[in-house]
């Protein structure tokens, strides 16, 4: 199991379709830093497409990059590895390295390459304050192409996380992840893969685990919601009513009593919120939310 570390990079299969651009958006929602891996069959793909899309990848990706969100990484089993590093371990990723060069379907060979770029970033004799995590696409790849247990639980976390569409700036993603409500959520959902991760769970039952959860905290949200509803329009129609006979009669204590019944709502509401079942997972519900899950 791999060490707790303040940040968490993934290693993102540059897989150039159209989504891209807004799947790494996607990826930053869960992810604190993006790296995309640079070879040369991404080169050679890369030079196929047609110049216009070259042009708006550079620019785009050049952006990510200035800002510290992305970096490109052009590690591969070559890479001279921190001392200590199970030999057996590293011919098993050359032995990877190259199976994946050698298919001919460019999505596994992404896979292939996320996966041997984040162990070469992960034992690499550098250090780093973030730990890599490989972004599978392919769902039927062996559960070892993720590389940890935590590694699983992110890439099913993932999936659940809305594709940004391409007009939704990066500034966006950023306050969304900046809000203050957002920061718990996060530091909740982590918590809860980290613990999550001690269970060994294949991916097929880790997402049902994940969708009920899920499905749970929707459905007691939802409850709350159109309880604290009926309450603010109860307080409403009957406070306006009495608000006026209240100011009849200058019975100011009353005119109090009803402003604060609706904020303690509003305190009720919230505090359902952290005490509904599946509230770990409340961030992935807000991505939902906030950038409509199709």
């Amino acid at each position: 199991m791999e060490t707790s570390l303040n940040k968490t990079a993934a290693i993102f299969s540059p897989n150039l379709t159209s989504t891209f651009l807004g799947e790494i958006k996607q990826t930053l929602l869960l992810f604190d830093v993006v790296a995309i891996p640079i070879t040369n069959v991404f080169t050679e793909k890369f030079n196929s497409i047609p110049s216009e899309y070259q042009s708006h990848f550079n620019d785009n990706l050049d952006y990510l990059e200035e800002t510290g969100l992305i970096f490109k990484s052009v590690r591969g089993m070559d890479t001279k590895f921190e001392p200590g590093t199970n030999p057996i371990v590293i011919d098993s990723e050359i032995g990877l390295e190259r199976h994946v060069a050698s298919q001919n379907d460019y999505a596994t060979y992404a896979d292939g390459i996320a996966r041997v770029h984040a162990f070469a970033l992960n034992h690499e004799d550098i250090d780093h304050d973030f730990h890599c995590v490989p972004i599978v696409k392919n769902p039927k790849l062996p559960s070892n192409f993720y590389s940890t247990e935590r590694g699983i639980i992110l890439n099913v976390l993932l999936h659940n996380i809305p594709i940004p569409n391409e007009q939704t700036p990066l500034e966006a993603i950023l306050d969304f992840k900046n809000d203050k409500d957002n920061i718990g959520r996060i530091a909740a959902l982590r918590k809860w893969a980290n613990k999550t991760a001690k269970l060994n769970l294949p991916p097929a039952e880790l997402k049902d685990e994940i969708d009920d959860l899920l499905y749970r905290y929707r459905k007691s949200l939802e409850i709350h919601k159109i309880k604290y509803s009926n309450g603010i329009l109860q307080s409403l129609v009957v406070g306006s009513a009495e608000l006026f006979e209240n100011i009849i009669k200058l019975k100011f204590s009353n005119i109090a009593k009803n402003l604060f019944s609706m904020h303690d709502a509003r305190a009720d509401l919230m505090l359902a919120e952290l005490n509904s079942p599946g509230n770990e997972l409340a961030y992935i519900y807000s991505t939902q939310e906030k950038f409509h899950l199709a």
